[in-house]
């Protein structure tokens, strides 16, 4: 059926395309194997032929009505969405302003499916649906940040299976574009910091590069500037800038900098209420950096509290086990 259907209405285009007649299409026996063709689709097998030839059906279609035919519209923005999506063709550039938004719902609907699955394709063809759209995206587009941010998200989830370092590397780099497009006033711009410094760390950590965590240093640094005192991210984010912090003093040996993510570790426990799931984690960066302070100036009331804290660190960690 698929084969004989779709042989119908490539010569339907090929006779519109020749004669530049769009009323062929207006045939009720094509408009049923174009149907039949996009309802036995499979979104988890793209078949390109069948999305480009039913999308270019409906589409001159749609223009033998004036335009006037919303389902028309309907299912050629579906059909051109998933070209989109899931074909490197690039689209004419007419018709893409039509399909981004089908396009980004079904990007962010395939990047859902990749977080629950184990299977490696659909890592794939995530990192590659949001590739595409941000080519095709335009600069000012207001939802230019977040896709950009999406494609960090699936570089990290193919990460996961993989640990190829250079989708690491990409999602540092969409993560820095997902920053700069987002506007001032944009209140997730802040989100997109937090990201971004969470990306560079995990990147410093799997490549061993002290200079990624490093690299975070001015982007922690705008997070607690713009970041709410009352926000839930507080406390994550003083832990993240005091990592970099740490991450540059083991390397340069300064007590500035070392001081300085000993104060941030101790704001980060302070405001952490007791049932805190990651309080443990922020007592034990605590300590390790007192461990460290005593290590380069032999002062022993840093080993003293470095003791007590990680003990503190041990408690928290038994006590967030037992309310699991």
């Amino acid at each position: 059926m698929r084969n004989g259907s779709l042989a119908l209405l490539n010569q339907c285009l090929d006779r519109v395309s020749a004669d530049q007649d769009v009323s062929r299409t207006l045939d009720p026996a094509l408009l049923e194997h174009a149907r039949r063709l996009f309802a036995a689709h499979d979104d988890g097998q793209p078949d390109i032929a069948v999305l480009s030839t039913v999308g270019w059906f409906h589409w001159f279609r749609l223009i033998a009505l004036d335009g006037k035919s919303p389902e028309e519209k309907e299912m050629a923005v579906k059909a051109f969405a998933r070209c989109q999506i899931y074909d490197d063709t690039p689209l004419p550039q007419m018709i893409v302003p039509h399909v981004l938004d089908e396009a980004l719902d079904l990007a962010t609907d395939l990047l859902h499916r990749t977080a629950t699955s184990d299977d490696p394709l659909l890592a794939d063809q995530a990192v590659d649906a949001w590739r595409r759209i941000e080519v095709v995206m335009s600069a000012d587009n207001p939802n230019r940040a977040a896709a950009l941010n999406n494609l960090r998200v699936a570089l990290l989830l193919r990460f996961g299976d993989t640990l190829e370092l250079a989708d690491l590397e990409e999602a540092v780099a969409a993560g820095r574009q997902a920053v700069q497009a987002a506007t001032a006033d944009d209140p997730d711009r802040v989100t997109y910091l937090i990201y971004l410094g969470d990306t560079l760390q995990m990147w410093s950590r799997q490549a061993e590069e002290p200079a990624h965590a490093e690299a975070a240093l001015p982007v922690w640094e705008q997070v607690l500037q713009i970041l709410p005192a009352e926000s839930p991210h507080q406390a994550a984010s003083l832990s993240g800038f005091g990592h970099a912090l740490l991450t540059r003093a083991v390397r340069t040996e300064s007590l500035e900098d070392l001081d300085k993510a000993i104060a941030l570790w101790r704001q980060a426990v302070h405001i952490s209420s007791a049932d805190h799931p990651d309080r443990g984690r922020y007592l034990s960066n605590l300590g390790l950096a007192l461990k460290t302070r005593y290590d380069l100036t032999a002062d022993p009331a840093y080993l003293e509290e470095a003791i007590a804290v990680r003990e503190q660190a041990g408690l928290a960690a038994e006590d967030a086990g037992e309310s699991e």
